[in-house]
């Protein structure tokens, strides 16, 4: 699965532009290896299921885990997502949680920069977002929760 993404980055070329993609590739692979992200879904959405072939095609490891809304709920208890945060699927990654359609780089950047957050989340189901439909209306803000605290954390 990791191995394709680096094929696909190498077939582009052998510019030095290339090598700093497949290096910042295999960065995130390694780091999404070392965490795999579990995530908790009902089944009655497919746009969670659009999220994780998008997923999938970024060469990400995950494990899904299919719950009914309640238990959905408790997981986000469980997880420390406050209810301004969430959206339609949950997942964690080591100490972290993850909520809703976040991107790749975001998930990336948590894991390499290891920031002293709760964890990170696209609340709601912002058209244009990984795994959504629709066109994306300017960049979409990711928040983190740290504490008691809500900021957006970085814009995608």
């Amino acid at each position: 699965m990791f191995f394709s993404l680096t094929r696909f980055v190498l077939s582009l070329g052998s510019s030095s532009t290339v090598s700093i993609r497949l290096g910042e590739a295999m960065r995130r692979c390694v780091l999404m290896r070392e965490r795999p992200l579990k995530i908790y879904r009902d089944e009655n959405r497919p746009c969670c299921r659009d999220y994780e072939r998008y997923l999938r095609s970024k060469g990400i490891a995950f494990q899904t885990v299919v719950v009914k809304a309640a238990e959905l709920e408790k997981v986000r208890t469980r997880l420390g997502v406050p209810e301004q945060l969430h959206s339609c699927h949950s997942a964690e990654m080591g100490p972290y949680f993850v909520e809703g359609h976040v991107p790749v780089e975001a998930i990336a950047k948590l894991l390499s920069e290891k920031p002293a957050v709760d964890g990170i989340a696209v609340p709601g189901m912002p058209a244009g977002s990984p795994g959504m439909g629709g066109v994306k209306n300017g960049p979409i803000p990711i928040y983190a929760k740290a504490g008691d605290e809500i900021f957006v954390w970085m814009l995608w």
